[in-house]
């Protein structure tokens, strides 16, 4: 899972003798949750790349499924950079299982090795693409605000906040552990823990704050985009617009899924309870959700493949011009559209 306490097991501790038995009785935990982190990363992974196949399909490829809404160039590309980083952030948490399955993991210890040079690097890893992937979701929301109001966001916003701003943060989590050297950690004192967390979860309260209010309002400007075009608002366009609203809400949901576990294991962690079976439980949950949020992400951004896996298809479609493709298409049609950046496939009639 992704948790800034996976920070904690990088120290090297002033005084060994004082975590020695915190170290022995944690082994077995440690253990079971490394096991269920793997297997669900795995799982997740592998079902990712399936659902990324091209399909037999006209119009499919990699990270093109022609039956889905909301589509275009600008949120196709955020749409990649989500499903990327949670991947990459997933593949983190599976290396990092393998090596403590392996015990190859730094324990306590007053020596500075390897091992707690690769935990360091490896959780920061782990962390800059999460932080990324939530950040992105942002820009989503946002992009799909800007689409719908005719306007487009900036490719240097995308790129600030979508690369840059996960490394800030990452980076003021580790100034903020290891201003005074890794073997000062002993001294941290629980506000620091406390800012610690708040800081790696500050992107997540960002995703589920925002986004509903940005998802709102591009759901309204969507519906007066289509008011405008058509000169009726009727049970077709109504159908339409629900469709948007619902699968607004299933980003949300889908979110809220993998990462509800992290902010109430932050809250137990904050407020210093000592419920070992607690702690566990939701440990346990962390290690099952967070590894599903590239599958929860390609399934609801991209869409549920139609049809059978075909590479030649795929072949077919990379060495042909598929400018007549849409890039965009609502209700499952297959109408065109010249729109460089729809939101959806609106604005012209579908020809009979």
């Amino acid at each position: 899972m992704a948790s800034p306490a996976f920070f904690h097991t990088c120290a090297v501790y002033n005084n060994i003798t004082k975590h020695d038995h915190h170290h022995e009785a944690r082994v077995l935990v440690e253990r079971v949750v490394t096991i269920v982190a793997m297997t669900f990363c795995m799982i997740s992974l592998l079902v990712v790349i399936y659902l990324l196949l091209p399909r037999d399909v006209r119009g499919s490829e990699w990270w093109r499924n022609p039956g889905r809404i909301l589509v275009g160039p600008n949120l196709n590309a955020i749409i990649r950079a989500v499903v990327i980083t949670s991947f990459l952030g997933t593949l983190g948490i599976l290396v990092r299982s393998a090596v403590q399955m392996d015990e190859n993991f730094p324990g306590p210890s007053e020596v500075v090795n390897g091992g707690h040079i690769f935990c360091i690097v490896i959780n920061v890893f782990i962390e800059y693409f999460y932080e990324s992937s939530y950040f992105w979701i942002i820009l989503y929301a946002i992009e799909a605000l800007m689409v719908a109001n005719n306007k487009e966001l900036p490719t240097a916003v995308k790129y600030i906040l979508g690369w840059i701003m996960p490394g800030i943060v990452c980076g003021s989590g580790l100034l903020l552990l290891y201003h005074n050297g890794i073997k000062e950690y002993d001294g941290k004192t629980e506000i620091e823990r406390a800012m610690l967390y708040f800081i790696f979860l500050l992107p997540i309260l960002l995703v589920l704050i925002c986004n509903p209010f940005l998802f709102y309002f591009a759901s309204k400007a969507a519906k007066r985009a289509l008011i405008w075009h058509y000169g009726r608002y009727t049970a077709s366009e109504r159908k339409l617009i629900d469709s948007i609203h619902f699968k607004f809400i299933l980003i949300l949901a889908a979110f809220l899924t993998s990462w509800l576990p992290n902010i109430i294991d932050a809250v137990i962690h904050m407020a210093q309870n000592d419920n070992k079976t607690a702690k566990l439980t939701i440990w346990i949950i962390m290690c099952v959700l967070n590894p599903l949020q590239p599958v929860l992400c390609a399934l609801v951004l991209w869409g549920l493949p139609e049809s059978r896996i075909s590479f030649s298809s795929w072949w077919n479609n990379t060495s042909t011009d598929l400018s007549d493709v849409s890039t965009s298409n609502v209700n499952f049609s297959r109408s065109t559209s010249s729109e460089t950046e729809p939101l959806i496939s609106f604005r012209r009639k579908e020809r009979k």
